[in-house]
């Protein structure tokens, strides 16, 4: 019988586990979920789209690379007068860059 309550209370808690590291990870990065939505929806105010964004990456990528760098991504930010803090700009570009 012990054992029966020992495996139960082992495959109860199990789930629970699951369900609170996800919550937890969704609240960590819940800054950078506000962050992404709350351009969209400023993006979308201001009229860009996607073909837009493309001519503007273009227009600020200095070197030519197709990519931006991080002061390319700061000066993108600062041109489409998007109005987030420097160091918001600068979550946001950690969030999207991969190296």
């Amino acid at each position: 019988a012990s054992i029966l309550t020992f495996t139960s209370v082992l495959f109860l808690s199990l789930p629970v586990g699951i369900i609170g590291h996800e919550f937890t990870r969704s609240w960590q990065i819940r800054g950078q979920v506000l962050l992404k939505n709350r351009i969209r929806r400023c993006m979308m105010k201001w009229g860009y789209n996607s073909k837009d964004l493309r001519l503007l990456i273009e227009y600020v990528d200095v070197n030519g690379d197709g990519m931006l760098a991080l002061t390319e991504f700061l000066e993108l930010m600062r041109q489409m007068r998007i109005g987030i803090s420097s160091q918001s700009a600068i979550d946001l570009f950690m969030a999207f860059d991969d190296d």
